[in-house]
């Protein structure tokens, strides 16, 4: 066996250059799931997107039952709210007159929505 000179060197060199482009792909896979359009945020928008959409139809089918409650097909706030105490998946709510409108704040998700007395919806 012959024993070159240097070889040692250039095995630590080698192991020194595999540590770094470890590190950098590290980086990489990090920001990746962590920075501004990662892939954590980007799921989190998602969920959220997805409660609200959950929370606006719950209040859509709730209104179209409350106004055929009444003869003109007006939302109240005292039939909106059996309605919505009625629907599966309704967590916690509460509910404020706005003179003729109707404010609905899910308690859960902070979110708030009002409602004309002609069943349009309007978040906040």
């Amino acid at each position: 066996m012959k024993k070159f000179k240097g070889t040692k060197g250039i095995t630590l060199i080698a192991l020194i250059v595999t540590i770094i482009i470890l590190l950098i792909l590290a980086g990489v896979s990090i920001t990746t799931l962590t920075g501004e359009k990662g892939i954590i945020k980007e799921a989190n928008e998602g969920k959220e997107q997805a409660e609200a959409k959950s929370e606006r139809d719950l209040l859509e089918v709730a209104l179209v039952v409350a106004m055929q409650k009444d003869t003109y097909g007006k939302i109240t706030k005292e039939n909106l709210d059996t309605e919505l105490d009625k629907e599966p998946g309704n967590d916690k709510y509460t509910s404020e007159q706005l003179g003729d409108n109707i404010r609905i704040t899910f308690v859960d998700s902070g979110r708030s929505y009002v409602v004309d007395s002609k069943g349009n919806i309007m978040s906040q």
